[in-house]
């Protein structure tokens, strides 16, 4: 069962403005295409940007599966949208998989598709306004979500809170750009989202930049990955951050 823990009216107006935009570049799916995620038939919308996404899924879950052991290991998955990832890392036996979001038809969308798996569970929530408090993670996943938040520091700390002891953040999916080219990059978020038809989203959506996120103790495990070989055979790359709890101890 979808739990609400924060109260959903605060936030229509911006999810009304984002459904908008995802159904106008067709992201918004029926149940039957969820449950295929992240196989999308070739020739489908965005197939390409999927196999990419599914290429990074794999390397994620690859590395959670080695690094948590325990058959209780605790994952939460901010920013989870249609829940597919949430249930997917839910299926590896050992995982038990949480996804919040502040996009009620999304999330709603995602109960249906998988409330039948006892190790997933889905909540509305604002994360930065403490829905979650008072809960720990071994892992917090945020993939293709980063971008929606503004403040990046206030957001890692809120998540270092709910990290437990040895208990890791993965920033995956998620374009970073270097100090000097946000404005450009800003540029074209605003040309596009007023090509789109929907100029307000600009507001919404967020640049930052790989300095930001190595001051805050992440660390690109894509850079360590022969990052040639992505060039050699023209596969786009995003960063995949990885920040551990004792990171922000320490710091």
């Amino acid at each position: 069962m979808l739990r609400i823990l924060t109260d959903p009216q605060g936030y229509k107006e911006k999810e009304d403005l984002y459904l908008a935009v995802r159904r106008k570049e067709e992201r918004v799916m029926s149940v039957d295409q969820i449950r295929l995620l992240p196989n999308m038939p070739s020739g489908t919308p965005h197939a390409a940007e999927w196999l990419i996404r599914k290429r990074s899924y794999q390397r994620l879950h690859g590395y959670l599966h080695i690094r948590f052991s325990s058959p209780e290991t605790s994952i939460l998955d901010v920013g989870c949208g249609n829940g597919w990832m949430t249930n997917a890392l839910s299926q590896n036996g050992r995982f038990h998989a949480t996804g919040i979001d502040l996009n009620m038809t999304e999330l709603t969308l995602a109960d249906e598709a998988f409330s039948g798996s006892p190790r997933v569970r889905f909540a509305y929530g604002d994360i930065l306004g403490g829905a979650l408090s008072g809960r720990t993670f071994d892992a917090i996943v945020l993939a293709s979500s980063c971008q929606y938040f503004s403040n990046l520091a206030e957001l890692m700390e809120t998540l270092r809170d709910l990290l437990q002891p040895g208990g890791e953040i993965h920033v995956i999916d998620t374009p970073f750009y270097m100090d000097d080219k946000i404005p450009q990059a800003r540029e074209r978020s605003r040309a596009y989202y007023h090509l789109l038809g929907y100029p307000d989203m600009a507001n919404c959506y967020f640049h930052h930049s790989h300095n930001e996120m190595r001051r805050l103790g992440g660390v690109d495990l894509n850079a360590k990955r022969i990052p040639f070989l992505a060039k050699l055979l023209q596969r786009p790359q995003f960063p995949w951050f990885k920040m551990s709890r004792e990171v922000f101890s320490d710091g």
